[in-house]
């Protein structure tokens, strides 16, 4: 049985990033509590990273809110960038629940418009 998505949520979020000063690009991860390394903060929900343009040493500030993806809402998180600008969403780990047995699944390297499926372990 293949996993019916009930509930997803996003664990870390990958953004390609474009310096809003020159063309330079860089790749920015967000990570959630249960995934989440030390170049980072997490303050009131939202992701907060800081970074500098490796071409002209702008400043760059994000922060992400990362929000729950379920029927009646398809925002996976809203984000607010100074001094850079999101260009592209790189594959990112999502965690999903089965709408059979509430069992929480972890979809690495999900893509928007892709198919993912993954057998519920528990529904088996």
């Amino acid at each position: 049985m293949t996993l019916k998505h009930e509930l997803h949520r996003p664990d870390q979020f990958v953004l390609q990033m474009v310096c809003n000063r020159c063309p330079a690009t860089a790749d920015m991860a967000f990570a959630s509590d249960a995934v989440a390394s030390g170049s980072q903060q997490v303050r009131g929900g939202s992701i907060e990273m800081t970074a500098q343009c490796s071409n002209c040493h702008q400043d760059w500030s994000a922060s992400l809110t990362p929000r729950l993806v379920h029927d009646h809402s398809n925002v996976l998180a809203s984000l607010r960038a100074h001094g850079c600008s999101p260009l592209d969403l790189l594959p990112s780990l999502m965690a999903a629940q089965c709408s059979n047995c509430s069992a929480a699944a972890s979809l690495r390297y999900a893509l928007f418009g892709m198919l993912a499926t993954q057998l519920a372990l528990q529904c088996a």
